[in-house]
């Protein structure tokens, strides 16, 4: 809980600092609203697993410029 927590921290002061650019898109914390427990690799419980990368592609291509 404490990493998602510092992670919600983080991205508030990078939100805050993109409204000063507007052209800069920021991506609405998709990536951490998006990952699920079931989505970490098993072998260091950090790194994304083959689905939870997978996930990761979609929904940052989706909320990207190129999509």
């Amino acid at each position: 809980m404490r990493t998602r927590g510092r992670t919600i921290a983080f991205n508030t002061v990078l939100r805050e600092e993109w409204a000063a650019y507007p052209l800069c898109p920021y991506d609405d914390d998709v990536t951490v609203n998006q990952f699920s427990r079931s989505q970490i690799s098993k072998l260091d419980y950090f790194h994304p697993s083959l689905s939870g990368q997978a996930a990761l592609a979609h929904v940052t291509w989706t909320h990207s410029w190129w999509s």
